[in-house]
């Protein structure tokens, strides 16, 4: 009796793993694809501060950076913004991260709360939005 406790057991384990396994998988896809799309498009993902350089003066201005829209991308939300000669992509932290006003200024200050921060500079061609909406 005590060894179908412990197979039970141990097949109600595996199972928890596996869920898990694949819910995490699965979402960490979604920021891979969205990456790459970025870069193919001639936008840079934001690994740290050096890249944020323009975002500063809007973050110091009243207004800041203008939220332009919104995504549901693979089930994680991201936010489009728009500054001065810029357009900056955000999205949602691995850790559920929520997405807010302060969220320009939380990626300014530490992009790594954030499955995805991209910039694009004279988004002429408005490479980030159409990322977001293909990985969408």
């Amino acid at each position: 009796m005590r060894g179908w406790f412990l197979l039970v057991a141990l097949m109600l384990v595996a199972a928890v793993v596996a869920l898990v396994l694949g819910i995490s998988r699965t979402r960490d896809e979604v920021p891979e694809q969205l990456s790459k799309c970025i870069v193919d498009l001639d936008a840079a993902v934001v690994l740290g501060p050096d890249l944020l350089g323009p975002l500063r003066s809007d973050l110091t201005a009243q207004d800041g950076p203008r939220l332009v829209e919104k995504f549901d991308i693979g089930g994680n939300a991201a936010r489009l913004y728009s500054g001065t000669g810029y357009r900056l992509l955000v999205m949602e932290g691995r850790n559920g991260e929520p997405l807010d006003d302060t969220t320009p200024r939380q990626a300014f200050e530490d992009a790594t709360r954030f499955s995805v921060v991209a910039i694009e500079r004279d988004p002429v061609r408005d490479a980030l939005a159409a990322c977001a909406r293909i990985s969408g």
